[in-house]
């Protein structure tokens, strides 16, 4: 499904950009906060477990001129707490593991959107809109007082933070009100469905998950 979505928009956006010059001019930049939930589909056997979190986000938007049609770039870091289980073989073959012990991280994300929003009402200061598209982002968790969760050898050769990348795509439904020309904010949901490359300390498991996100935004004209 995200490869469709990524077609769809690269084709847009290439039969755009040979129709008419991009220019700062004419985008619609944003910038906002709010708060994401997760809900993790996989590895079930981990008991991995990721809390609410934090959601920071910066982006802009450009018309195509019909159809009220925009192009939309977003710009995002989510941060979160959570617990797993630990699962680590080295690349000697030693192994380290929490056993049936869960073991806290901290997670930190950054992602970055490619889509296209259709706006229900456009050019009146209420503007309801519909968004979607594809994400790429590298997601990254370090671990919280690992040494005192393991059954490990003596050479303490284990990995204290694992990171990877991740795909997905999103879908995003919200309102835009505007107070002039150049100033106005936007209330929105985003709901994304991702899937990471495999994380070495999950025992080389990939991860599948979900997220919504609930945010807040002031946005600008140029």
């Amino acid at each position: 499904m995200k490869y469709i979505l990524f077609g769809i928009i690269a084709y847009f956006l290439t039969n755009y950009a040979f129709a008419q010059k991009i220019t700062p001019r004419g985008i619609n930049g944003w910038a906002g906060a709010g708060y994401v939930t997760f809900d993790i589909k996989k590895p079930d056997d981990q008991r991995l477990d990721i809390d609410d979190g934090v959601y920071v986000a910066a982006g802009g938007e450009k018309a195509f001129g019909a159809m009220n049609l925009y192009l939309t770039i977003t710009l995002s870091y989510l941060k979160a707490e959570g617990s797993s289980l630990y699962n680590y073989t080295s690349n000697v073959g030693t192994n380290y593991s929490s056993g049936a012990t869960v073991v806290p991280f901290d997670m930190n994300m950054f992602q970055a959107g490619l889509g296209l929003k259709v706006k229900l009402i456009d050019g009146y200061w209420f503007r309801p809109y519909l968004e979607g598209g594809g994400l790429g982002g590298y997601f990254k968790i370090d671990y919280r007082n690992l040494a005192s969760n393991l059954s490990a050898p003596a050479d303490q050769n284990y990995r204290k933070s694992d990171s990877i990348l991740d795909f997905g795509h999103y879908g995003e439904a919200g309102v835009e009100i505007s107070f002039s020309e150049q100033f106005g904010v936007r209330a929105a949901a985003r709901f994304t469905k991702n899937q990471t490359k495999e994380f070495e300390t999950l025992s080389d498991s990939k991860v599948d998950y979900e997220t919504q996100v609930y945010y807040f935004t002031l946005m600008s004209s140029f």
